[in-house]
């Protein structure tokens, strides 16, 4: 409502640059939401808006916002070419963090035709759709790098640590885990250095998934129970024992106990400070696999 209101206000005064960029933010609003058909229609406008202003650094950077919403939608040869055009711009206008942001788009884009399945699944006398895919995830490796290269020589350490994690998934798709492991063990230190819970939950659920593939179920569930810590930790408390009280069932059944008393020994305080019921089958829980 407050964006609406901005695009409003800049209509009426005749400020086409504060519209433009009230657009933006009113189409970051309805990403989040998410409904990424709305926020299209935004980036478009405010597009159009500085081609007519002649702002090329804006249109750059606004380029990519329609990429990343484009992208959303599935429209990846649309997202592609935006991600295409904001880089000439940037490059153009010299501005490294949307050159690296353009990169990476890009990569996305070309990544996301085979990010439902990994390439080690396909069966070894399907040899051409094996080789199609294989060359389809390496073109999309050296955007990353670039992208990497740029964020870490303007100190976007952001944006260093998710092209990073990006590369481990490249790495993951061809199915060489080994090497996928270390780019997001190096995502995840920098999204836990600059406080990105999301970005750190993500990074843990890759190396549990990576450790799965790998056979080696204790460091996969080690790092998946961890994902679900930082997950919990952003949410309601009472929610939060509840969901933490539940992870420690998942892990007990499982036979990993050591897990399960660490899940409900972060969960027993909760419920105790908000009074709830909880508290007492979580204590009995606990002195089960304390003994």
């Amino acid at each position: 409502e407050q964006c609406e209101a901005a695009v409003e206000s800049a209509r009426m005064r005749g400020d086409r640059v504060a519209e433009a960029h009230a657009l933006v933010e009113l189409g970051h609003a309805y990403f989040a939401l998410p409904d990424a058909s709305r926020a299209v229609d935004c980036y478009l406008e405010a597009v159009a808006m500085t081609r007519e202003l002649g702002d090329r650094k804006a249109e750059g950077e606004y380029l990519g916002c329609l990429g990343n919403g484009l992208f959303a939608q599935r429209e990846l040869e649309q997202a592609s070419q935006c991600f295409e055009d904001a880089l000439g711009i940037a490059r153009e206008t010299g501005d490294p963090e949307n050159e690296a942001k353009s990169l990476g788009g890009l990569g996305n884009a070309v990544l996301a035709t085979v990010i439902d399945w990994h390439i080690h699944r396909v069966r070894l006398r399907d040899v051409p759709r094996l080789f199609r895919l294989s060359r389809t995830v390496r073109r999309a490796m050296p955007f990353y790098e670039q992208a990497v290269d740029i964020a870490r020589e303007i100190g976007d350490r952001r944006g260093e640590g998710c092209w990073l994690g990006n590369l481990g998934s490249a790495y993951h798709r061809l199915g060489r885990m080994r090497q996928a492991i270390p780019y997001y063990e190096r995502a995840l230190a920098i999204a836990q250095e600059v406080g990105d819970q999301p970005a750190e939950a993500a990074w843990l659920r890759s190396l549990g998934n990576a450790y799965r593939v790998l056979r080696q179920p204790e460091q996969a569930m080690e790092y998946q129970g961890r994902a679900l810590m930082v997950e919990a930790s952003g949410m309601d408390p009472g929610v939060r024992a509840i969901l933490l009280y539940d992870f420690g069932l998942q892990a007990h059944r499982a036979g990993d106990f050591g897990r399960a008393r660490e899940f409900w020994s972060h969960a027993l305080p909760l419920s105790e400070s908000l009074g709830l019921p909880l508290a007492g089958t979580i204590r009995r829980r606990l002195a089960d696999v304390s003994d």
